[in-house]
């Protein structure tokens, strides 16, 4: 063996010699090559060389998306199977979303069962069931794309003891079957379901669970029951009843629950025929939020409550018991404690305010701000005394003719009485030009006048006045 040939089999190069993917060493070679993660770029390594080939035995990610091929072609189970094979020793992370047999699925999972750690599956193009899935016994997150739960798949109990994180993207999760997956993945730390479409009671109860969103719509009276002591973040919408045990540790709570649209032809006719309810029994549990129960709320630091309709006990009690609040945001249209939507009553500043000497940051919607102004009596106007809180910023949402009076004579008594307050957003929105907007476009101004570095107005360029 020469010396140049020594020298650059150790990873050295002589002086002026150019350095190349070949004349790098094989550890340094595997760990480029172990970057990559989508199938088209792997398959195209493959074919350099014998070195190269052997490298990329070593990526731990592998992504087969529907135009995963050279040419944007889909891969075949074969193609998947092959490269899935070369990299069952050190695969982590799986992601198909490209048509796929189930048969092949099982075999993949039972070859990198023991190293994957991440699977992601476009289960709408999965020709057959999720029992597989059970094969990958060390999987920490899966994420299923429009699952169809209206049977439980057959994971066992307990079946994903390391499973720590379990989100479904848009698919039809009914309440029955939920519970049936809740049982085989009792360590979960996260749980998300985003458009996924429900019905009926929703009950979890997961002691490990920190972080939860569930955003469902078509739902049809759908409550929720959550038992989670160590819950720290909480998303949620399209739940009327919502009830979490008193033993969490919030620090984020959303709650939402608008009026939804029905696109989803398929959706809206299976559920038809499974509950026996016709489209009018959808529109009797969108938008409103009828009970909300989660205790004090002593840790929480950020709370947003949004809907077209909800009942004004609930917004009270939730006002009332987030007093560490900081960011605030109230995007309701209508309360009242019946189905008939009600303007909102008369709130207290001060009492409002003194009630969250912490927050920071206030955004809320026109309606709920009127109100603010039926607390202040001509009296109050007069007295020269400041607002104990520390908001430095508001953001008001106006899209409604209504009390647009009360609605600037709220505004010019915060900036007067708020000390901390910095900027305030005024958002203007679907408002038709009349005389009543033209007299409140004139107010604003004249405030703004007065506080030009502190107001800031949004408004389409349609509804400037001329």
């Amino acid at each position: 063996m020469s010396l140049e040939t020594m020298t650059r089999k150790k990873g050295r190069r002589f002086p002026g010699e150019r350095t190349t993917m070949e004349s790098l060493p094989d550890d340094m070679l595997r760990r480029i090559l172990s970057r990559l993660c989508d199938a088209r770029d792997v398959a195209a390594c493959s074919p350099v060389s014998r070195r190269w080939r052997e490298a990329t035995a070593f990526i731990p990610s592998l992504h087969f998306l529907s135009n995963a091929l050279q040419g944007g072609g889909t891969p075949a189970d074969a193609d998947i199977l092959r490269m899935v094979s070369a990299a069952a020793s050190s695969l982590e992370d799986l992601v198909i979303h490209c048509p796929f047999s189930g048969r092949s699925l099982a075999s993949c999972l039972a070859l990198c069962g023991q190293s994957l750690r991440s699977l992601d599956l476009r289960v709408d193009l999965l020709d057959g069931g999720l029992d597989c899935v059970s094969l990958a016994k060390g999987l920490e997150s899966l994420k299923l794309w429009h699952p169809s739960l209206i049977s439980s798949p057959n994971w066992g109990l307990s079946a994903y003891g390391r499973l720590r994180r379990l989100e479904m993207v848009g698919g039809m999760v009914l309440s029955e079957h939920l519970a049936d997956v809740m049982r085989a993945c009792p360590h979960l730390t996260d749980l998300i379901l985003i458009r996924c479409c429900s019905e009926g009671a929703i009950s979890i109860e997961l002691e490990r669970l920190e972080r939860c969103k569930l955003d469902l719509y078509l739902t049809v009276h759908c409550s929720l029951n959550l038992n989670s002591p160590r819950l720290q973040d909480l998303d949620i919408q399209g739940f009327f009843r919502i009830q979490v045990g008193h033993n969490h540790r919030l620090k984020r709570l959303s709650i939402a629950n608008n009026e939804g649209e029905f696109h989803n032809t398929k959706i809206t006719t299976f559920l038809s025929i499974k509950l026996k309810f016709k489209l009018n029994d959808f529109k009797c549990s969108l938008g409103n939020v009828t009970m909300v129960d989660v205790g004090k709320l002593p840790e929480l630091e950020y709370l947003s409550i949004e809907g077209q309709h909800w009942y004004w006990s609930e917004i009270r009690t939730l006002l009332r018991n987030a007093i560490e609040v900081e960011l605030l945001v109230i995007n309701i249209e209508y309360s009242g404690d019946f189905l008939e939507p009600e303007t909102f009553p008369a709130i207290q500043l001060e009492e409002f305010f003194g009630n969250h000497r912490k927050l920071r940051k206030l955004e809320i919607h026109g309606a709920f701000f009127a109100a603010f102004q039926h607390g202040i009596s001509p009296e109050d106007l007069e007295l020269e005394f400041m607002i104990s809180s520390s908001l430095e910023e508001l953001i008001v949402a106006v899209s409604s003719p209504l009390h647009l009076k009360e609605k600037a004579n709220t505004l010019e008594y915060l900036l007067k009485h708020c000390v901390k307050l910095r900027r305030i957003l005024i958002r203007i929105s679907q408002m038709v030009r009349d005389e009543k907007f033209d007299d409140f476009f004139e107010d604003i101004g004249n405030i703004r006048n007065l506080y030009c570095t502190i107001i800031h107005i949004d408004l389409p360029l349609s509804t400037v006045p001329v």
